[in-house]
């Protein structure tokens, strides 16, 4: 998907093949470093069997410049 694809869509949960070209990265590569570095990913998600899931509108907050609880970094 694309930026504006993400923001336009009315998708609850987001995948790492969703994320991955915005973020510039493979998402095989963005899954393996959710489960060895998941304290250091920006944005809130969650691994359920083997799927990465991550929230939309806290996948935005984080790329508009929140912080990871959603507040916003300059606060």
């Amino acid at each position: 998907m694309t930026w504006e694809e993400i923001k336009a869509s009315d998708k609850l949960i987001l995948t790492a093949q969703d994320v991955a070209p915005v973020l510039q990265c493979d998402p095989q590569t963005l899954r393996l470093s959710v489960r060895q570095q998941k304290d250091l990913i920006g944005f809130n998600c969650c691994i359920i069997g083997q799927t990465l899931r991550i929230p939309r509108m806290a996948f935005i907050k984080w790329m508009e410049g929140g912080n990871k609880d959603g507040s916003s970094k300059d606060r």
